[in-house]
């Protein structure tokens, strides 16, 4: 990662929102077409530059189905 590449705030602050997604495609096309966020690492984590922010999305999803359950 580059260094003119991270969002780093020469006023006031910056802030990171750390998200864990199931689909990280589909989230870092939301994140970079609509709202016109850039890829800074492409995944696992993806590092996503948006004004002031980092958004960074993490694999990961909904519990299987034993985490869900509880211990036997």
């Amino acid at each position: 990662m580059n260094l003119p590449d991270a969002p780093i705030a020469h006023e006031g602050f910056f802030a990171t929102y750390f998200f864990t997604v199931r689909d990280q495609e589909k989230s870092k096309d939301f994140y970079v077409r609509i709202l016109g966020g850039k890829v800074i690492k492409p995944d696992n984590p993806c590092y996503i530059k948006l004004a002031n922010t980092w958004i960074i999305l993490n694999s990961g999803g909904w519990p299987n189905s034993r985490q869900a359950r509880g211990p036997s």
